[in-house]
């Protein structure tokens, strides 16, 4: 009975899904490894999700991922759909260097998949430094700033 179990199973599809996960080095998987991340880290927010990156990163430090979703996401069922859009956002998105933890917010499970994929990006770009911008600290019109020449 156990022998034609084996023989209907689809060996390729199990093979696939393997490839496509996260190994463990690839992971963080520790409360004192997220500790680390959360504590010592630059934040990246969108409106989806909050990327922690460390401040400190060298370029050679291999990428690894923590996935965090709260009760504030709702119950079980959707937490883990949460952490789910964000491990394939990880995988299918640029992965940068060293540790990243990636936190899901409200509203997450309602997004269409192209405004998860650029949340992702704007949030790990800001979480690096790149493209991290201030409110009111951009260029201003010099006719605007209330001086008179």
């Amino acid at each position: 009975m156990g022998e034609d179990r084996a023989k209907r199973r689809r060996p390729e599809a199990a093979d696939a899904r393997r490839d496509e996960s996260l190994s463990r080095d690839q992971r963080l998987a520790r409360s004192a490894e997220f500790r680390a991340v959360t504590s010592a880290g630059a934040r990246g927010v969108s409106p989806y999700l909050v990327a922690i990156r460390p401040t400190a990163v060298t370029g050679v430090a291999p990428p690894r991922l923590g996935v965090v979703a709260s009760r504030k996401i709702g119950g079980a069922v959707q937490r883990s759909r949460a952490k789910r859009l964000l491990r394939e956002l990880y995988r299918r998105g640029e992965r940068p260097a060293g540790d990243l933890v990636l936190i899901a917010r409200h509203g997450i499970q309602e997004a269409s998949w192209p405004d998860l994929e650029h949340a992702y990006r704007t949030a790990t770009v800001r979480a690096t430094g790149r493209g991290r911008h201030r409110r009111g600290h951009g260029r201003q019109d010099p006719e605007s700033s209330g001086r008179q020449a």
